[in-house]
């Protein structure tokens, strides 16, 4: 397969035959179809994790850099690259709850009862 900048990309960017299915990008008839085009690191397995595991795994690879700090930048650069994966799960965890008390909290209605509007 040649280089064709005009064929047609799938939601992913990657290359595909142009009839729009991941199967035909991808070569697997089983893709799965991203969870939404705003969750970070679609795919990675810290999705499946509980908010304590990423905490912990946070916390560790943090310890881990910090011991490598001078003597292997490679893997300290590994570490730190779990650190932010694991940071970027919770916070985007952590935004879409504050999304859902925020929705809660507008679809209660009226405060104490009347509308401030005349």
């Amino acid at each position: 397969m040649s280089f064709n900048p005009d064929q047609p990309r799938d939601y992913h960017g990657r290359w595909g035959d142009g009839s729009g299915s991941p199967a035909s990008a991808t070569g697997h008839a089983n893709s799965v179809a991203p969870q939404s085009r705003n969750t970070p690191l679609q795919g990675h397995p810290y999705h499946q994790k509980t908010d304590a595991q990423l905490r912990y795994i946070a916390k560790d690879a943090s310890e881990a850099a910090k011991a490598m700090q001078g003597h292997s930048p490679r893997s300290e650069a590994k570490y730190l690259d779990q650190v932010n994966d694991a940071s970027t799960v919770l916070g985007y965890r952590q935004r879409q709850n504050d999304n859902k008390a925020l929705a809660a909290f507008a679809n209660r209605g009226p405060i104490f009862g009347r509308s401030r509007r005349p």
